[in-house]
């Protein structure tokens, strides 16, 4: 009797918390029967635990399951102990973020709560925000990396205010929370700069993309992408050559190894007629750890071609283009049809700035043709 009682109450406040957090938008409590605790807590192996979850989430579907139960022990002065799990779904992500991920959940959530019974209540209650707290901040995560900023957003939120409401009588957060909370105000800069790129690339809204990178970098200021989305930004509305150059700088101080930055001051440098600088550039990108995907390339590319198509007379982008046809997509033909273009308009409008580049290129153009008729 004691137990449904437990549970009963612990649910109650749970489902309170819930309500009085302004939760229930984002979660749907669903209650599932004894039966199913029962059986998770009788086996004993993991993987056969895993299969039992599988099967009955069939049924309820749900992101975030917690299990286990409330027990007395009248030798320890009345303590009541509550015991807990939980096993959170979410879309597949690489095994490395999955086994990050977990150890995580292990950190925050609250495995074991004890109390004394005659401050069951008390006990109940903040057991119930301790719970609620780590539910937060777990599906919040799930929802980040399953591709989902504005719902992690919102829970990661939730997650910092629920801490100052139930921690306000402390000097300092009990040590998990302390370092939990310092996870989720980075994955918060994470989710803004998410979204930046969500705006630039899915909606083209520059005003957005500026005002999510510069509230990611509110929360992080070491947020790599938001300085590239800023230089993205300062270079499409104003053609600020010079911003942009600051914004990459302070971006390759927080690259930790990626050379994405290292493209962008190679098109800045080469957009701005300096075609020395911009080379040596693009020989260190292209010396850099191969992080770099053909559908990123691509991406610079196609960046590259709207702005010839937008002003033509910068046909010095002919050269960039050549130079990632040539040594990173391995397109000659591309590489060939941009060098050549870059060399008629040189033709054309004579820049002496260009006159070594141009006659390196023409050496280039003769090999792409002999490789091209070996049948490269």
């Amino acid at each position: 009797m004691d137990e449904f009682r437990f549970k009963r109450d612990f649910l109650g406040h749970l489902k309170r918390v819930i309500d009085n957090r302004g939760l229930a938008k984002f979660v749907e409590f669903i209650e599932v029967r004894n039966h199913f605790s029962k059986k998770i807590q009788e086996v004993t192996e993991e993987r056969k635990k895993i299969e039992i979850i599988k099967k009955w989430n069939k049924k309820i579907k749900a992101h975030f399951l917690i299990w286990g139960e409330v027990k007395r022990r009248k030798d320890e002065g009345g303590k009541l102990f509550l015991s807990l799990d939980s096993i959170v779904y979410h879309k597949p992500i690489p095994l490395g973020i999955s086994f990050r991920f977990r150890r995580e959940i292990l950190e925050v959530f609250p495995r074991e709560i004890n109390f004394l019974e005659r401050f069951e209540l008390k006990g109940f209650e903040i057991s119930a925000e301790l719970v609620s707290l780590a539910a937060q901040n777990i599906i919040g995560t799930a929802a980040f990396i399953s591709g989902d900023p504005f719902l992690a957003l919102d829970l990661h939120f939730n997650f910092l205010k629920g801490l100052e409401y139930t921690f306000k009588g402390l000097k300092e957060l009990p040590p998990n929370f302390r370092a939990s909370r310092k996870k989720v105000i980075k994955m918060i800069s994470g989710e803004f700069s998410t979204l930046s790129r969500y705006y630039y690339y899915a909606k083209k809204d520059l005003d957005r993309t500026y005002k999510f990178a510069n509230k990611s970098l509110e929360f992080n200021k070491e947020n790599y992408t938001a300085y590239l989305l800023l230089a993205i930004f300062h270079f499409l509305k104003n053609r600020d050559i010079k911003k942009a150059l600051e914004m990459i700088e302070l971006a390759s101080k927080y690259s930790n190894g990626d050379m994405g930055w290292k493209y962008s001051e190679a098109f800045l440098h080469c957009y701005n007629g300096d075609l020395e600088t911009s080379k040596k550039c693009y020989s260190a990108a292209f010396r850099g750890r191969p992080l770099e995907s053909e559908r990123f390339l691509r991406d610079i590319v196609s960046f590259i071609e709207d702005i010839l198509s937008l002003e033509p007379d910068k046909f010095q982008l002919h050269y960039a283009l050549g130079r990632i046809y040539y040594q990173k997509l391995y397109n000659l033909p591309m590489a060939l049809e941009n060098y050549e273009k870059f060399l008629e308009g040189q033709s054309k409008n004579p820049n002496p700035n260009f006159s070594r580049i141009a006659e390196t290129l023409k050496e280039y153009v003769e090999r792409i043709k002999g490789e091209l008729d070996r049948g490269f």
